[in-house]
């Protein structure tokens, strides 16, 4: 089945009445190789306990989704829609007393963590770059807790120049109410039906800007294209369906080095969302899906493991035997 959505967010770019296109960041414009966005807390665990010399097996990722979740409870209203990372943090710093010098050093690893697994998905950038060479003004309207000048090194780093960036961190007004957007057009003085959102949440992105009189585009999230909770063409099968390399698929997201590899491979194989899949077939009968996701993830095992065992034995070599050994050597080369 051919599914031409892409296509048409495209012509939708080129509509001479539409002046303004913006974007979402998070999952549209920008992807990470982590399931779930708190995955990117566990990195910071055994940094945690190194600064801290807290030896009990304390997780702070457990703290820093808690002291979010505790916060937004308590202050979130209809004035105040969201909350900082400084806030975050404050919140963290009251509920397990530790000194300002490892509340700022914790907050700085959380801000280099995103700067480093962020990444540019490919289908929005190709967007972006119409949009630009179409003369339109984009911006970007994203609900989002980090400060404004970790969110503009992020963009550049991955080559996106885009001057207007409304956070809800920021403003205080999140898309999920719908209040951010009524303040963007309020600032850009232009007529709503002239501005384009794109995003991947199918209600804050999609339903709530279009209820604001925006037009809206949906950029499905690669993650849930392959997890089956965006249907676009059965893509999902991918995933839901036992095959032979899993015992149950979804045991593997148990773990997180498991989660990340298939998130990586999400990423890449349905950065457009709307690509054809042959739900008949495991692999899209796509050689190149079968080396980056069965092949590619089993070998990374492979070499992780091999580093893993003889970084500290001072061997002066190690014989892959040929054939079966060769695409394990160049995994390990890599």
């Amino acid at each position: 089945a051919w599914n031409d959505n892409l296509e048409k967010l495209k012509r939708n770019i080129t509509n001479p009445e539409i002046e303004v296109v913006s974007f979402d960041i998070f999952d549209t414009l920008i992807v990470r190789p982590v399931w779930n966005h708190v995955d990117v807390f566990i990195f910071m665990d055994e940094y945690f306990r190194m600064i801290t010399n807290i030896q009990t097996g304390i997780n702070f990722s457990k703290i820093r989704i808690d002291a979010e979740s505790n916060l937004r409870k308590r202050v979130c209203n209809d004035a105040k829609q969201d909350v900082t990372l400084d806030e975050i943090y404050k919140e963290i710093q009251n509920k397990i007393h530790l000194e300002n010098t490892i509340i700022e050093k914790l907050k700085r690893k959380e801000q280099e963590l995103e700067k480093r697994f962020c990444i540019a998905r490919k289908t929005a950038k190709e967007i972006y770059e119409l949009a630009l060479y179409l003369n339109k003004k984009v911006i970007c309207i994203s609900d989002m807790y980090l400060p404004i000048d970790v969110i503009q090194e992020i963009l550049r780093k991955n080559n996106y120049e885009i001057e207007n960036i409304y956070l809800s961190s920021e403003i205080k007004l999140t898309k999920h109410t719908g209040d951010l957007y009524e303040y963007v057009k309020k600032q850009l003085k232009v007529e709503p039906n002239k501005i384009l959102h794109i995003g991947d949440n199918y209600y804050s992105d999609y339903e709530n800007s279009k209820k604001h009189g925006y037009n809206a585009e949906f950029l499905p999230k690669a993650i849930d294209v392959f997890g089956n909770e965006n249907i676009t063409n059965a893509l999902g099968v991918l995933f839901s369906k036992n095959i032979p390399m899993w015992q149950n698929t979804v045991n593997g997201l148990n773990f997180l080095g498991i989660r990340c590899m298939l998130a990586a491979s999400a990423n890449y194989y349905f950065d457009n969302p709307y690509r054809t899949f042959n739900n008949e077939t495991d692999f899209n009968a796509d050689p190149n899906l079968i080396g980056y996701y069965a092949l590619g993830m089993h070998l990374f095992g492979i070499a992780n493991w091999l580093i893993k065992e003889t970084k500290n034995e001072n061997l002066d070599k190690i014989i892959f035997c040929a054939r079966d050994g060769y695409w394990a050597m160049r995994a390990y080369q890599v």
